[in-house]
């Protein structure tokens, strides 16, 4: 009598199930129990596992946040064996376990502050020796700072040590990276950027620092995908944009808008530009505040998209975040204000693009120490929302729209909890042709 067999899985599709299981939330406490069932299973979640790692540096920094929108305040950045940064065990831990080094794809850089005054004995930095074994790693991210360095003090500079480690290191990046993103940085010198490999396909950033000092060689970059805030570099010597397919832009009240920049780059891809994305964000506090500049923001955006003669764009979309911060339960001119503007820009978008065939437009809306029934909604919120879907139609002829809001929050200290929308349902969401 024949034997009976086991039927066998592919080990593609417990993969494939696996690499769904990564998403969620608890994914690492789930594929560490899944490493333990067999060697397949092991094998499989260390892939995952280790795909995207995170490590830590002690960050020192010269001035008082109090003083950081006078004087640039300098950073320091290295190793401290005696505290909780991790990129030497990170580095000791590849060198004992050599089987994980193809496996991390994206390696991600967080600050911790260790200081308010710069050592001179700092010289230990382990990313150089880390990059040098990650020779299948695709992205390399710079964490956002909290508090000094972040986008809320833009005049900073990295010390003259952290400088020279950062060059050694973006020098040792294999060839298989395809992605660094800097925006942790309010603002990264660009002279560190060019020392990625030719290989770079898309760059991510907030602001750069185009002084390029006598001595390197810098190597021009040709991009395929850009994101980028509103200060781009005043020089594209180091930057090709003439094949970049994806270009984002995001505009926020605390940086200038430099339109004569932002203008010159988008010509500089209308052969090739297939897909425009655009993100501002504005946040409202109590004391009126930005709103000029967010204004300005969206009017100079509006006035330095030429998008006509982009033959090969097809997609654009639009995303906005507005935050209120204990602002008053009712609206104002202000609030306003800065609506009309947001729909100014997408009435110049849906005008002067009649080459595209898909337009997303997604909203977020923040409402932090505001009550979940107040004035801002009935008043603002929905009105407005139903007033940009009605706008839309008027565009919609051979397009694809989408209006979407994405996200309404409201944010409560200690909890965060989504608002009920019951109230507000049927009126936002009624047929457009009513």
């Amino acid at each position: 009598m024949p034997s009976l067999l086991r039927p066998v899985l592919p080990t593609e599709l417990f993969e494939e199930i696996m690499g769904h299981t990564a998403l969620s939330t608890h994914s690492t406490t789930t594929l560490r129990a899944c490493s333990q069932v067999n060697s397949t299973m092991y094998y499989l979640s260390q892939k995952l596992l280790f795909r995207e790692v995170t490590i830590t540096y002690t960050l020192e920094t010269a001035s008082h946040p109090d003083s950081a929108f006078i004087t640039p305040t300098t950073i320091s950045i290295f190793d401290r064996a005696d505290g909780p940064a991790t990129g030497l065990k990170f580095y000791d831990f590849l060198q004992q376990s050599r089987h994980i080094q193809p496996y991390v794809r994206t390696l991600k850089l967080q600050f911790l502050e260790g200081g308010r005054t710069i050592s001179p004995h700092r010289h230990i930095f382990s990313l150089q020796s880390i990059l040098s074994l990650l020779r299948k790693l695709e992205t390399l991210v710079f964490c956002r700072l909290w508090g000094i360095g972040s986008d809320t003090y833009q005049e900073i500079e990295f010390n003259p040590m952290t400088i020279r480690n950062f060059r050694k290191s973006l020098l040792s990046l294999p060839y298989s990276v395809r992605h660094l993103d800097t925006r942790g940085f309010a603002m990264f010198p660009l002279s560190l950027v060019l020392q990625c490999p030719v290989g770079l396909q898309k760059l991510s950033f907030t602001r750069l620092d185009d002084a390029l000092p006598v001595g390197p060689f810098y190597q021009r970059l040709k991009l395929v995908s850009l994101d980028m805030g509103t200060c781009s570099p005043l020089s594209q010597a180091g930057i090709d944009v003439s094949l970049l397919k994806h270009l984002r832009i995001s505009t926020q009240p605390e940086f200038p808008f430099l339109e004569a920049q932002v203008r010159s780059i988008v010509d500089g891809c209308k052969d090739t530009l297939e897909h425009l994305e655009i993100s501002a964000e504005w946040l409202k506090r109590r004391i009126p505040d930005g709103v000029q500049a967010f204004t300005q923001q969206l009017e100079g955006l509006a006035g330095s998209l030429q998008l006509r003669s982009h033959v090969a764009l097809r997609r654009v979309t639009f995303s906005v975040i507005f935050s209120w911060l204990n602002a008053e339960a009712g609206t104002d001119e202000e609030d306003l204000r800065v609506w009309e503007s947001f729909v100014a820009v997408i009435r110049a978008l849906l005008l002067d693009t009649p080459q595209v065939t898909s337009v997303t437009l997604s909203v977020q809306i923040h409402l932090i120490g505001i009550e979940g029934e107040s004035g801002i909604l009935r008043s603002l919120v929905f009105p407005g929302i139903s007033d940009l879907a009605m706008l839309t139609t008027h565009y919609a002829f051979g397009k694809n729209i989408k209006v979407v809001l994405q996200e309404l929050r409201h944010y409560r200290t200690p909890h965060e909890s989504l608002i009920s929308m019951n109230k507000f349902w049927t009126r936002m969401f009624v047929p457009l042709d009513q």
